[in-house]
């Protein structure tokens, strides 16, 4: 920018109650050419919608606005170890939904990306400094349809009459009781509802997790009936006991769990292999994030011996696959591991509180989830052992070596090594051919993942190459959908 358009710039910026769009402009396209390269994508037209109070820092501004990007240079927004559309939906400031124009199987030169965004301003003199993307609205789970008033009614009523009429010292272990029993009562009316509604029920995962927004964003896309039933679960390994009993017909599952469970290992050990899993698509990477407070003595895995640690739920992938991670750093509960089983959002709830000193999970880069929390505190991401990620690799063939890119996150500044593992969709070899075509349908061709809501689903390869391998064999009527034309 010239001097005297800068001068121009600031004295506007001065007088403005908040920044101007030639602001916005200039600092909108200085994030842009620092992650995807100079001019990859230039700020074509924005139009400012207004701004108000951060509601998370009040004497910040929150500046809203509608952008449209062009290409200056072909881009796969969809490449696994660069800076995807995930970290461009952070730095424009989308929400769950509202960026659209990316491309299965990369963008062209010329193409043009349109998005909803908002960026965060605080003074600076007299003039307005960007602070960070703004923290995002959480995607919530669709308002279910109206129930009668009655006979339900009624019974939601009295239990939660119930529910409230606890007390005493024993509240904590009634409480986990009610929890355990209200979320096993919660699944199997969903599970039911799905049948009822004639729909290919589809486990996930956590509600408002990255599995639950793939099924969220392919449900979302119906024909005459539906053809995807997104049913909310604990994880990987409840899904594939969902998918055991039949509940479901496709479920989402990590590939080093996948393995275990044909196998009849780790976690399966004491059933016999599985010879029936079969894989229907390889969906994205999810990378192993070590998340420590910043200003704790905490350099290496090895120094959160005696730290409070959260590792994911019981029956998530991810959990399965941070416990041998710790375990290969020499970690373990017997040796001043102090690990607690939870679901990551409940994780970043006492980590933001002070009451944790590391998160390890599983997930995409950059966490939607994760990206709020480097936003609201100062953290910092600790490598894996090089000596580990060849060991698991060497034992293990579904887990990639694999870095995070620098950036990925508020105050981020080297790429840090860690493995990732395959999120993958799979069925039983008994789905019918038909089935499997509609579902990889939706996956492919009709689904817009990035509009939907689901920013790593614009990760999903359409290529034979792309889906080539796996720890189970391809069902066979998934092999057509792979090889024809994207």
């Amino acid at each position: 920018m010239k001097p005297v358009c800068l001068l121009l710039l600031l004295l506007l910026a001065g007088c403005s109650p908040s920044p101007p769009p030639a602001q916005l402009v200039h600092d909108l396209q200085q994030r842009l050419d620092r992650d995807f390269g100079e001019r990859r994508l230039v700020v074509e037209t924005l139009d400012r919608l207004g701004s108000a109070p951060d509601r998370m820092a009040p004497a910040q501004r929150v500046v809203y606005f509608r952008v449209a990007l062009r290409l200056g240079q072909p881009y796969d927004f969809g490449a696994w170890r660069t800076h995807n559309v995930a970290r461009l939906a952070e730095l424009i400031g989308c929400g769950p939904r509202g960026l659209y124009g990316v491309r299965a199987g990369g963008n062209w030169a010329g193409d043009t990306l349109r998005a909803f965004g908002r960026v965060s301003y605080r003074r600076a003199g007299k003039g307005w400094q960007v602070v960070a993307t703004p923290v995002a609205e959480r995607a919530m789970p669709p308002a279910g349809r109206p129930v009668p008033p009655d006979t339900v009614e009624r019974l939601t009523h009295a239990l939660s009459t119930a529910v409230h009429a606890l007390s005493g010292p024993a509240r904590p272990a009634s409480d986990r009781i009610v929890e355990e029993e209200l979320g096993s009562a919660l699944q199997n009316i969903e599970n039911r509802l799905a049948r009822l509604q004639q729909g290919l029920a589809l486990a996930s995962g956590e509600r408002g997790g990255e599995y639950w927004r793939i099924g969220e964003a392919m449900a979302t896309v119906r024909g005459s009936a539906p053809a995807v039933v997104n049913i909310a679960t604990s994880g990987s390994v409840a899904n594939l006991g969902l998918l055991d009993d039949g509940t479901v017909g496709v479920a989402i599952v990590q590939a080093d769990v996948l393995l275990a469970a044909a196998r009849g290992e780790g976690v399966f050990s004491g059933r016999r292999p599985d010879g029936g899993l079969r894989l229907l698509a390889r969906l994205y990477p999810e990378a192993v994030h070590v998340i420590v407070r910043d200003g704790l003595p905490v350099y290496r895995i090895a120094d959160l011996r005696q730290r409070r640690v959260a590792i994911g739920s019981t029956d998530s992938g991810a959990r399965q696959t941070v416990v041998e991670v710790l375990r290969r750093h020499g970690l373990t509960a017997a040796n001043g591991l102090k690990a607690e089983s939870m679901a990551l959002r409940d994780a970043l709830t006492l980590f933001a509180a002070g009451r944790l000193d590391a998160i390890i999970h599983t997930i995409g880069v950059p966490s939607a989830d994760l990206a709020v929390l480097a936003r609201s505190q100062r953290i910092r991401l600790l490598p894996l052992d090089n000596a580990v990620i060849e060991a698991m690799r060497r034992d293990n063939p579904v887990y990639l070596a694999f870095s995070i890119p620098a950036d990925s996150y508020d105050g981020q500044r080297q790429a840090v090594a860690t493995l990732a593992v395959p999120a993958l969709l799979v069925a039983r070899d008994t789905l019918s051919g038909d089935a499997v075509q509609r579902v990889l349908d939706l996956l492919y061709r009709q689904a817009d993942f990035a509009a939907l809501g689901s920013r790593q689903g614009a990760w999903i390869p359409r290529d034979a190459a792309g889906q080539a391998g796996g720890p189970v064999p391809m069902h066979v009527a998934a092999v057509p959908a792979v090889e024809g034309p994207p």
